[in-house]
């Protein structure tokens, strides 16, 4: 699947596990509200782009768009738009 996502999403993964793992291992650790908060965004927007790229991987393989509906939540106008 290279290429299928933005590169940023790559750095956004990297950073979040970064944090994970000083919040996991570093006794000194503790993130705050404010440095986490910013990622929600773009987590969502990683989780929508995924939800896509699977919904139109089911679409190409021919799949009814109810059934890609109820497995990505998507509406059956989405998918006919993807």
């Amino acid at each position: 699947m290279t290429g299928k996502l933005d590169k940023s999403y790559g750095r956004l993964i990297s950073r979040l596990y970064e944090l994970r793992q000083s919040g996991d291992y570093d006794d000194k650790f503790d993130a705050t509200k404010e440095e986490i908060l910013p990622f929600f965004e773009q987590v969502e927007k990683l989780l929508k782009e995924i939800e896509n790229l699977i919904a139109r991987s089911m679409k190409v393989d021919g799949m009814p768009f109810e059934q890609i509906a109820k497995y990505t939540g998507l509406s059956v106008e989405e998918i006919e738009n993807l």
